[in-house]
């Protein structure tokens, strides 16, 4: 996942124009899966992501060739949008546009992308629950990405667009030495006098 600041200004103004459109003709959901399959397609073909790019093939060439391959498959809309990028030289903005339109279409829908790292794979009730819980936490339908990352040792962390919530047990330990360290060099006797009262 791209973050927001990795997107171009300009993948930003054509995402928004083709959310225009797309909620003019009610396929603004439609849309944003279209732009997603096909973000997938091209990063599973490395070979069509390099002709996409390549400075050497004419604009009219590269037209000819996607309406041989998507005429018929993809909406018109997308097959439109494709040949907009494409004349414009802009077809390496085509994975931008789409994280750009997904981020655009989630506010528009009062949703959030949350990327959620556990240290083991959640069962299906358990990520309902997190679910739950986020979204409530942010009032807004938080939409979840589980990410196994077994370095946490215990816990979670979420990342929210681009801030990053950690309540890992590795940060936990981690802050925990810290102090310890801190009190036994007599920087933090507060530490060392809660810990030897039990408070």
């Amino acid at each position: 996942m791209a973050s927001h600041s990795q997107i171009s200004a300009i993948a930003h103004v054509y995402a928004q124009s083709i959310l225009a459109l797309a909620n003019e003709q009610q396929q603004a959901q439609e849309m944003g899966n279209d732009l997603r399959d096909l973000v997938k397609i091209v990063k599973d073909s490395p070979d069509f992501a390099t002709y996409l790019r390549d400075p050497s093939v004419s604009a009219a060439e590269r037209g000819e060739r996607l309406k041989r391959i998507f005429a018929g498959k993809v909406p018109q809309l997308l097959m439109n949008f494709l040949g907009v990028l494409n004349n414009h030289h802009r077809l390496n903005e085509l994975e931008g546009v789409a994280e750009s339109y997904r981020e655009l279409l989630d506010k528009q829908s009062g949703r959030i992308q949350v990327e959620l790292r556990v240290a083991t794979e959640l069962d299906a009730g358990m990520l309902a629950e997190v679910q739950k819980q986020v979204s409530a936490a942010l009032k807004k339908e938080a939409i979840l990405t589980q990410v196994v990352d077994e370095s946490l040792i215990g816990g979670l962390t979420l990342k929210i667009e681009d801030k990053l919530l950690d309540a890992s047990v590795r940060t936990q330990l981690a802050s925990m030495r810290k102090q310890l360290l801190e009190s036994a060099r007599g920087k933090n006797p507060a530490f060392e006098l809660s810990s030897v009262s039990g408070q």
